[in-house]
């Protein structure tokens, strides 16, 4: 598993930046990545929504959110795969 920096978009809007994106390659084709970010207190996304994830070394890639930790606790894991190449 690889740790980078990166943001996460829907659209033309940041939902959230410098998080810290922990990446795995799953399998050998192009969708076959996922990986977890802490959302930050105040930002929200949507399990089964798609958004956009762009990473500082300039790989960008669409991803479809698989989990959002339900606790009460600040901020929450939120699980992701690949719905696109990440390139």
């Amino acid at each position: 598993m690889e740790c980078v920096t990166g943001k996460v978009q829907q659209g033309d809007t940041t939902i959230a930046d410098d998080l810290e994106v922990w990446l795995a390659k799953s399998g050998d084709g192009e969708t076959d990545w996922n990986g977890s970010f802490e959302l930050p207190p105040g930002a929200h996304v949507d399990t089964g929504g798609t958004y956009s994830l762009a990473l500082e070394d300039g790989r960008a890639g669409s991803i479809t959110i698989t989990n959002v930790g339900a606790d009460d606790a600040q901020p929450h894991q939120v699980g992701f795969r690949g719905a696109s190449a990440l390139s």
